[in-house]
């Protein structure tokens, strides 16, 4: 059975940059020999080299998260998968059955900056509601790494997500979202640690040995495309 990956990727106003995507379909088939990857994308968005299977969306809109949710819920999948974002790089390989087991989903929890104090005043949106509280208290999960076992989770990780205060669309809708489901405790999940699933490469050490990079940051990711042109990865 094929180890299945699926990523969501569109170009911001057609200007299409293959080099992270591209990082991304490449370190998963160099550990992942027998897998499939699933890119969903607009209609200006070329397919990126190493993907199975390119899925066009015909209208993307600017709620870019809730998008991508919908997507991943018309993929319609019925197997297990892997979905990332594409700033992500895999190390090695991991067994994903022996991750996912029971759960319909696995969350990846915070590791890093958890104590700071949450900004309430972020892209010109009001978060008073999380006054006083800590970044790790608000959104113990982040959305750049799911197991799911089925689109099932999908469905109902849209359904929450369209009853969420509308300026969720914008910002933090997913991890929003995955602070409900966690909290509602409905869904069967468990949860892998960000320092293994999605490390910032300036958290990258022997202690912490992760299995995924996560390239965040429009400074972070130059330096490691930077870094992988370097070692001719891309």
């Amino acid at each position: 059975m094929k180890n299945i990956f699926v990523f969501f990727y569109t170009s911001p106003k057609g200007a299409f940059d293959y080099r992270l995507p591209l990082l991304l379909t490449r370190s998963i088939k160099n550990n992942f020999y027998n897998s499939k990857i699933y890119q969903i994308s607009d209609i200006n968005t070329p397919k990126v080299e190493g993907v199975d299977k390119l899925v066009i969306r015909e209208k993307i809109s600017e709620n870019i998260m809730l998008d991508r949710a919908e997507a991943y819920r018309d993929l319609a999948l019925l197997e297990p998968a892997i979905y990332l974002d594409t700033d992500m790089f895999v190390i090695k390989k991991f067994d994903i059955k022996k991750i996912l087991r029971e759960n319909e989903v696995i969350f990846l929890r915070r590791s890093f900056d958890k104590d700071i104090i949450f900004n309430t005043q972020q892209k010109g949106l009001d978060f008073k509601e999380y006054t006083n509280f800590t970044l790790g208290k608000v959104y113990p999960y982040i959305g750049c790494f799911y197991i799911s076992k089925s689109f099932v989770f999908w469905e109902k990780f849209v359904n929450i997500y369209k009853k969420i205060n509308k300026k969720f669309y914008k910002w933090y809708g997913d991890q929003e979202v995955i602070r409900i489901i966690s909290e509602e405790e409905e869904i069967i999940f468990s949860e892998v640690d960000e320092s293994k699933f999605a490390c910032p490469p300036k958290h990258w050490n022997e202690i912490n040995d992760p299995i995924i990079i996560h390239a965040k940051g429009d400074n972070v990711k130059e330096k490691f495309i930077n870094l992988a042109i370097k070692n001719k990865l891309i």
